[in-house]
């Protein structure tokens, strides 16, 4: 209950979030659906990733008496020219497939929201080629755990992306999960696991 995804379209961009809510229960699910709305709310008249992850920041920051926080990954692409304005706060790094290759993104961490009211968010930006793809997840992914007390990993993660950098994005989330499945195998899984792909196709198209 503590893991958030969302996007929406507006005016030919892609407004995209990712985010894991610090602690469990219905506390942090209260926590995510208040990220989930400011989300949404802002969204709708702002294009700036950094913007809407202020405003994000603030509506949590205020009254946080649980001192709870929430790590982010926020997106605009527009979905014209491929460009992806972006803000992460303090969430993991994405995998980016750039031209055919696979590796991690190294976007500047911010703070994670709901630390610190009126922080300065920084925005940033890539340029996609046709047939790029994101991979966002939250640490449930690299953290899960096996009953040898073994992560799955940063590395098994990016090889796996890897491996079905050219499948639909659906299979490959299920490609990932099914990955991390085998690794746990009966093990009790640990965190919530939540991914969003992305894949740019040119003007007026995504998969």
């Amino acid at each position: 209950g503590g893991d958030i995804f969302d996007f929406l379209m507006r005016d030919d961009r892609l407004y995209f979030l990712i985010g894991d809510v610090s602690g469990k229960g219905v506390p942090a699910s209260l926590f995510m659906t208040v990220v989930g709305h400011l989300f949404r709310n802002v969204a709708r008249y702002s294009t700036s990733a950094s913007v809407i992850v202020e405003a994000i920041n603030n509506g949590l920051a205020e009254g946080n008496d649980e001192d709870m926080f929430c790590t982010l990954f926020c997106g605009v692409l527009d979905m014209q020219t491929g460009r992806v304005e972006f803000c992460n706060a303090g969430h993991n790094p994405p995998i980016w497939i750039h031209e055919g290759n696979t590796s991690f993104m190294h976007p500047e961490v911010n703070l994670p929201t709901g630390v610190l009211g009126d922080f300065e968010y920084k925005s940033e930006e890539i340029q996609l080629s046709e047939g790029d793809a994101l991979f966002l997840y939250t640490d449930g992914v690299t953290e899960a755990e096996n009953s040898q007390k073994a992560l799955f990993g940063d590395a098994s993660t990016l090889a796996m992306v890897d491996l079905l950098k050219d499948v639909p994005m659906m299979d490959m989330a299920d490609g990932v999960v099914d990955a991390i499945r085998r690794f746990v195998d009966d093990y009790e899984q640990s965190d919530d696991l939540t991914m969003l792909c992305l894949r740019w196709r040119g003007k007026k198209s995504i998969g």
